[in-house]
């Protein structure tokens, strides 16, 4: 029976550690190449939301672009320029006048009189009106 068991020598020692190392190798370089592409993924996501941003900031300008072209537009003649300083400034021009509208209190109180009538007397008035 002895013939069949195996004898360690020095030399399957030596290839047992190196086998060892070999995977410690593998497994550190596998470490490495995991945390690379993590961290390619976290940056493309970091870009694409930039970008994202970006596109939205440029079609904000673009508009703030056109309302300011329109506005040069009408600053562009007589009429844009006197409508901008009248609002800008309150301003009118001479012989013009501030136009007030007063409500009559009497046509209100008629208005609300005409809402108090029972159900039947609106009835009758909506059917007959003349």
């Amino acid at each position: 029976m002895n013939e069949f068991k195996k004898h360690h020598t020095s030399h399957d020692i030596v290839r047992f550690f190196a086998g060892l190392c070999g995977i410690a190798l593998l497994f550190a370089l596998s470490t490495a190449v995991v945390r690379a592409a993590y961290g390619m993924y976290q940056t493309f996501s970091v870009a694409a939301e930039e970008e994202r941003s970006a596109g939205l900031e440029f079609k904000a300008l673009e508009a703030q672009y056109e309302q300011v072209n329109a506005t040069l537009y009408s600053l562009g003649s007589e009429r844009g320029v006197e409508e901008a300083v009248r609002e800008r400034f309150g301003v009118v021009r001479p012989g013009e006048g501030e136009i007030r509208i007063v409500r009559d209190k009497g046509n209100e109180e008629a208005g609300r009189g005409a809402t108090s009538d029972n159900m039947f007397v609106r009835f009758v008035q909506s059917l007959f009106v003349w």
